[in-house]
């Protein structure tokens, strides 16, 4: 069985809704889309671990605020870890 899955029959948990934006990002980036990714750290690896978590792609602004929330488990008297890790993708705009 998952670790996630027997971790949420163990511990007692809600859903929490993560809403993210980000401010003064540098002007190099401007032209490129952006995208945050949600990263968990383990508990027992003490490693970085990838989510499906994400939020929507928002292009040419410095100062996106995400439409698209992130919801996660929350548990309660314990300690987690989120590391938000922001994707950039260059804009190809093709004049037919």
């Amino acid at each position: 069985m998952n670790s996630a899955i027997q971790k949420q029959q163990r511990h007692a948990h809600s859903k929490v809704e993560l809403r993210i934006s980000c401010e003064n990002l540098p002007r190099a980036l401007h032209a490129l889309s952006v995208q945050v990714i949600l990263l968990i750290k383990d508990s027992k690896t003490q490693s970085w671990e990838s989510t499906p978590y994400k939020t929507d792609v928002i292009a040419n602004s410095l100062n996106p605020k995400f439409v698209t929330g992130i919801i996660v488990d929350y548990y309660f008297e314990e300690l987690q870890q989120f590391r938000f890790l922001r994707t950039l993708n260059y804009l190809f705009i093709f004049f037919l």
